[in-house]
């Protein structure tokens, strides 16, 4: 059992912090059995987090103050180099992602195959299914009424490591139904980089994610990449204003650690949209900005992370951030253009 506490700092006063248990909820709490019939068989039920891959598509969200859980059953098999997961699950989030508004039951059911193989040392090679289904009908088609949602998102994923050189390429393609809409979109994600023998360990790398649009608004057919329930604050930039949505992001990654304890980045992004007839997405999935004419040019603009990782001790390690957004054509044409600026300092302590 894992109990969570999460609060924005001077939202309550201090007789609500002693008196009032708002703010406090059951992270996870579930019961597992091993080794099930003698094999390497696990299941769990309950409420608990998950994790696939590079978490693109399923993650924990674990930058967010709350980050997600989900409530179910999951098999998993993991005989040696292989691992099989199949999960039945409801997520409750308030509204689902992409609903427009909310009822009184606003659950969604997220169920799935997950399959990776690792007999190839320093590889993995995945494929998986995904289905979200929600009978609530809080999803609004391109003619206006509104609608259950019932998609399929199928892919696959390579990554691996041959001496200083790294790779990996995911991709998937989504179908099925959104209120009465047909569902046919698909996404990309591949890396490249090196990693140069010397003491400081330096790394180059480059990173291109690709996510289909909705060309026509009014054809009933609905174009948008969704990348589920996603990580998409460590991939489109720290400034979030940027999602695998409607989406060409091309990026430059330098690292390298120049002590034990201190890891150094700089990520440059050159962000663009698939179709301006489409909205631009920020991280979490809701639209920043749309124009129903797609009269704008694509590209959004060019953001700059910089950051330093330092781990203390064991217990406490603190992550030092500074971004930058200088705004594109897309931005320019659709209203407010200002650049963006953004500093961060994080602290965790384990215990």
């Amino acid at each position: 059992v894992k109990l969570q506490d999460s609060r924005k700092w001077g939202e309550e006063r201090a007789l609500d912090a002693v008196s009032d248990l708002e703010g406090v909820d059951i992270k996870e709490a579930f019961i597992e059995y091993s080794k099930l019939f003698g094999e390497p068989l696990t299941v769990r039920a309950g409420r608990f987090e998950m994790e696939y891959g590079d978490q693109r598509f399923v993650s924990p969200l674990d930058w967010h103050n709350v980050g997600r859980s989900w409530d179910g059953v999951r098999v998993a098999y993991e005989p040696d180099g292989w691992m099989l997961h199949a999960f039945g699950t409801i997520l409750h989030e308030g509204t689902p992602p992409g609903a427009v508004f909310t009822t009184p039951d606003e659950d969604m059911w997220f169920n799935g195959f997950y399959a990776s193989c690792r007999k190839v040392e320093n590889h993995e090679f995945d494929v998986f299914t995904f289905q979200r289904l929600s009978s609530n009908e809080l999803f609004v088609n391109e003619a206006g009424a509104t609608g259950e949602l019932d998609d399929y998102t199928i892919g696959a994923r390579a990554k691996g490591k041959t001496g200083a050189f790294d790779y990996s390429l995911e991709g998937a393609i989504q179908t099925g139904n959104r209120a009465g809409d047909e569902v046919w979109a698909w996404g990309l994600a591949t890396t490249a980089g090196y990693t140069f023998d010397c003491e400081c360990k330096p790394r180059v790398g480059v990173e291109y994610t690709f996510a289909s649009g909705d060309d026509d608004p009014t054809d009933r057919d609905y174009g948008t990449f969704d990348p589920l329930f996603p990580f998409g604050h460590s991939y489109q930039g720290h400034l979030d204003v940027f999602a695998w949505r409607n989406s060409h992001d091309l990026a430059l990654k330098l690292s390298a650690k120049p002590h034990d304890k201190v890891t150094l980045y700089c990520d440059v992004h050159g962000l663009w949209l698939d179709e301006t007839e489409d909205a631009w997405y920020g991280a979490g999935g809701a639209p920043i900005r749309r124009l129903a004419s797609g009269d704008a040019d694509e590209y959004i603009g060019t953001e700059v992370d910089l950051g330093l990782k330092y781990a203390w001790t064991k217990a406490a390690d603190f992550w030092i951030g500074y971004s930058r957004l200088w705004a594109g054509e897309y931005i320019d044409d659709t209203g407010f253009a200002e650049d963006m600026d953004w500093f961060f300092l994080t602290t965790t302590v384990k215990f």
